[in-house]
């Protein structure tokens, strides 16, 4: 017979269970970083965050290291080789975008009837006529996105009144309310960054022009004055995010959603099975 233990082991009595619908702060939250990201490159988007979402373990995360990666420079573009100053440099995002964008248009084909066929090479003549000191970018909202956005805000209240009308469970509704204030607050301070275009305006006094040739899979000859072709080779995007350089209202974003992903993982387990279906 196995020894009794001098003290009984705790929550033995406690109906609590760890289920599926506990974790769901796990999953997702890729897709909600990907949302929250592009806040600032629609207009009025900030203000549509109001709605409850999984993965607040991931979001948590990413925010907690967000405050420091206010640049959005990740992408390499391809190489540039000025034709007259011989300066040879690899692009950044602006020229990434631009490469981008250019293989995107359509075509025309050069090639006589009776030619020989190879494997065939893009190129493309940009004349960069002016560039304007680009402040606070960003592109308006289609009338889907306005659709999308605001029958997601209703879908998050209409469950959480589901829940606590029909089902009595206040656990639940409590757990989406708290959801839905949390994404909407943070949507709020999040989106409030403003991003423009940074590069070299103005060039070197007796700078020669910046014609140059982009090569990568397709070649891209750039013509122009050195100060406008800077803003495709040097250029980049910087979000100016409120509370520099500290971000601490950042940091509270990220707090407010790890709270979040708590309420999931004790919360929604002790509430029904039918309102936990609607969280």
């Amino acid at each position: 017979m196995a020894p009794l233990p001098l003290i009984a082991p705790p929550l033995q009595d406690s109906k609590f269970t760890l289920d599926i619908s506990g974790v769901a702060g796990l999953f997702g939250g890729d897709e909600v970083v990907e949302a929250t990201s592009s806040l600032h490159l629609y207009k009025g988007r900030k203000y549509r965050g109001w709605y409850n979402s999984p993965g607040a373990y991931v979001v948590a995360k990413y925010f907690g290291r967000a405050g420091q990666c206010v640049q959005l420079d990740g992408k390499k573009g391809p190489k540039y080789q000025a034709v007259l100053s011989g300066t040879q440099m690899i692009t950044g995002h602006t020229g990434y975008l631009l490469g981008r964008f250019m293989n995107e248009q359509p075509g025309k084909d050069l090639r006589e009837a009776d030619q020989r066929t190879t494997e065939p090479t893009g190129v493309t003549i940009v004349d960069i006529k002016s560039v304007r000191n680009l402040d606070n970018l960003f592109v308006p909202s289609s009338l889907l996105q306005l659709l999308v956005g605001y029958f997601t805000i209703l879908t998050s209240f209409a469950t959480a009144i589901v829940s606590l009308i029909l089902f009595n469970d206040r656990i639940c509704f409590a757990a989406i309310i708290i959801g839905t204030m949390i994404g909407g607050i943070s949507s709020l301070i999040i989106g409030s960054g403003s991003l423009t275009l940074h590069t070299v305006y103005t060039p070197a006094p007796g700078s020669p022009p910046g014609d140059g040739i982009l090569v990568d899979k397709e070649i891209i000859i750039l013509r122009g004055n050195e100060g406008h072709v800077n803003a495709i080779t040097k250029g980049s995007f910087k979000l100016d995010l409120i509370g520099k350089p500290k971000y601490h209202l950042i940091g509270i974003c990220s707090a407010l959603y790890f709270a979040q992903f708590i309420a999931q993982l004790f919360l929604i387990p002790i509430g029904t099975l039918p309102a936990r279906s609607c969280s």
